[in-house]
């Protein structure tokens, strides 16, 4: 890229930009080195090939699934036989995308969200209405929301990416109930499912409500694999025809190889421990750049909900600066970071004031790469002073 991206331009963007930067944290995937919990599964790769040479698709599939369920504690996901399995989470974004417009439903979208689910949405011709992470708790407001813009869909994140909010059980059985009683068809991104501390059976909840429901799964957030990652789609059976002939119609399957590697590291995980082998890492990284931001104008944004996502959302409105000159500033120091306006897909100008951090790096360019955070933060004056008066 020539340029470098504006407040017009996407996430994505940004993140290319990133690949070419020396301390790249912009995007969220899993880059940093294979905790020690796991490193049986990586030293066994060739064991795990002639495995995936000899295995059926659909029984690879299914030993995913059922390796997931564990992990999460959800014997109703075992249990559940309608589903499908996808290279990325963006390719099931897109299917629940041309889903939506074949069905004409009026969707509801959580706001923030990462802008590529927006764009994605309204690539596929749908008119987006906005729902804030209130609503979710607020279900009258929600109600009235849904009855104003005669809502059919609505699509949320849990957690969410990159404010970690996320509903207990009580909550996301009520919003299921909403749901079902209104006639919306339930979409919920569960990308970062795994770095939520809060573990219940939510699809015990959405089948028990009785809700129609599409459930989009991920791994490329939770398991460095450089970027071999599968999306698991799951749906309930009143919908499943429609979404399995869309899926059809793009793919056959998965690689094999991938679904095993990935089962086998959901099997060793579930072994160890979740908190252990994703989240207390995550935890510990976002510590460390908590103890950069002391005393600068820079804050890590108060997270109050059970959830330790691997991102760091950081308020700067006491730099004087807005997301995008922080974010050129830090460019100079070669940190890729993402702009926060434009995980405000409906209202960017009113929400300038943070950036996005992604933590789980290879070591060395953790380490390094928070060495250049602390020297640019340094600089920064407190109260602050524009850039040209700064020695």
């Amino acid at each position: 890229m020539s340029t470098p991206p504006s407040a017009l331009d996407s996430l994505t963007s940004f993140e290319v930009v990133g690949l070419n930067s020396k301390f790249n944290f912009s995007d969220g995937h899993a880059y940093h080195a294979p905790p020690r919990a796991l490193a049986g599964v990586y030293a066994n790769l060739g064991g795990i090939w002639e495995a995936a040479a000899t295995s059926s698709i659909p029984d690879a599939e299914d030993g995913f699934k059922n390796a997931l369920a564990n992990l999460i504690d959800s014997p109703r996901l075992e249990r559940h036989n309608f589903f499908s399995v996808l290279p990325t989470a963006s390719n099931s974004i897109d299917i629940v995308a041309a889903w939506l417009h074949m069905r004409g439903k009026r969707t509801g979208l959580l706001e923030p969200a990462f802008d590529n689910l927006p764009l994605m949405l309204k690539r596929r011709d749908l008119v987006l209405y906005p729902v804030n992470e209130r609503d979710l708790l607020d279900l009258d407001s929600l109600e009235k929301k849904i009855d104003s813009q005669k809502l059919t869909a609505l699509f949320v994140i849990l957690p969410n990416n990159p404010t970690g909010f996320m509903l207990n059980a009580l909550d996301f059985r009520s919003l299921c109930e909403l749901c079902e009683r209104k006639g919306v068809t339930f979409i919920v991104d569960k990308t970062f499912r795994l770095y939520s501390r809060d573990i219940f059976d939510d699809y015990a909840i959405m089948q028990d409500s009785g809700v129609e429901f599409v459930v989009i799964e991920d791994t490329g957030k939770t398991w460095p694999t450089l970027d071999l990652k599968v999306s698991l789609l799951v749906y309930k059976d009143t919908v499943a025809s429609e979404l399995r002939m869309l899926y059809e119609e793009i793919f056959l399957c998965s690689s094999n190889f991938v679904l095993l590697l990935l089962t086998r590291l959901a099997q060793q995980t579930a072994h160890h421990g979740l908190a252990q082998v994703v989240q207390k890492p995550a935890a510990a990284r976002l510590g460390l750049v908590g103890d950069v931001l002391a005393n600068s104008p820079l804050s890590l944004v108060p997270n109050k909900f059970k959830t330790v996502l691997p991102l760091a959302w950081i308020d700067c409105k006491e730099s004087g600066m807005t997301d995008l000159e922080l974010v050129a500033y830090l460019k100079g120091y070669g940190l890729a970071v993402l702009p926060g306006r434009n995980f405000y897909w409906n209202s960017p100008e009113e929400n300038t004031y943070n950036i996005r951090i992604s933590l789980m790096r290879p070591t060395m360019m953790f380490y390094t790469g928070l060495k250049a955070l602390e020297k640019a933060v340094s600089n920064l004056s407190f109260p602050f002073y524009p850039l040209q008066k700064i020695a």
